[in-house]
């Protein structure tokens, strides 16, 4: 109910509705192409352009759905969270689910592409499900700190959308990461969504994997995750106090 009410308010008084759901992807695509490809000349090794940059998308704009989100998770459920109590986590993984449906609509764009462009899917396409639990697992621990952080320092609400679009271009999301100097690969993936983008391209075109710097974005992913749970239970029963 709590998804489909947060649906209900995010599409609604909108002219397209639930068409910004196609919307959004394609134009996103197309802009970043249109520059990264077209102007920049970044190349893609393997499969069309367009298929290496949306299989970095998909994957970045479901982190960063959950990760902006997640920043008003509380202050927008204030009367709710005041009048009854519920494990309070319910509401980041509302937003969680909400990004999961949007994100089940990207990928079967993807797949339509897959078919425009007649590019063949190996059994690499089995790592999938692996790739999107480890994109899932990233983006809620980011959101457990982000969403306490958010209500105890209120600059970090207007801060978190500059700090992901800055990490957007960190992350090896429109160009690959063969293009990274070498001395600076090891600390390009410690960001979780370095790898996370490796296992997408390489599920779904077959793409090289830095297998190397694995452990790296899984110990962060890790660290971030179990500190992140401690830190929310820590604080969860302050939340009242501080809406």
């Amino acid at each position: 109910m709590m998804v489909k009410r947060e649906l209900n308010i995010k599409y609604s008084g909108s002219q397209a509705g639930k068409w910004w759901l196609l919307i959004y992807p394609l134009v996103t695509l197309s802009v970043y192409t249109l520059i990264s490809h077209y102007l920049f000349k970044i190349q893609a090794t393997g499969a069309p352009y367009v298929l290496f940059a949306f299989s970095g998308i998909i994957p970045w704009m479901f982190f960063s759905s959950i990760v902006i989100n997640s920043a008003n998770a509380f202050p927008a459920n204030r009367d709710l969270i005041k009048k009854s109590y519920f494990p309070k986590a319910i509401l980041i993984m509302v937003k969680m689910l909400v990004s999961m449906l949007e994100m089940g609509f990207t990928l079967s764009i993807y797949f339509l592409l897959i078919v425009f462009y007649h590019f063949p899917l190996t059994y690499k396409v089995l790592l999938l499900p692996l790739a999107i639990g480890f994109n899932i697992l990233i983006a809620f621990s980011f959101a457990l700190w982000v969403s306490i952080l958010s209500i105890r320092f209120k600059d970090v609400f207007q801060a978190i959308p500059l700090l992901v679009n800055l990490m957007l271009w960190l992350t090896p999301v429109f160009y690959p990461a063969s293009i990274i100097p070498a001395r600076v690969l090891p600390i390009a993936y410690c960001n979780p969504m370095a790898f996370v983008i490796d296992l997408y391209r390489f599920s779904l075109i077959g793409a090289t994997i830095q297998v190397q710097y694995g452990l790296v974005p899984l110990a962060v992913t890790l660290t971030l995750f179990v500190s992140g749970i401690v830190f929310f239970i820590k604080r969860e029963d302050h939340l009242v106090e501080n809406i």
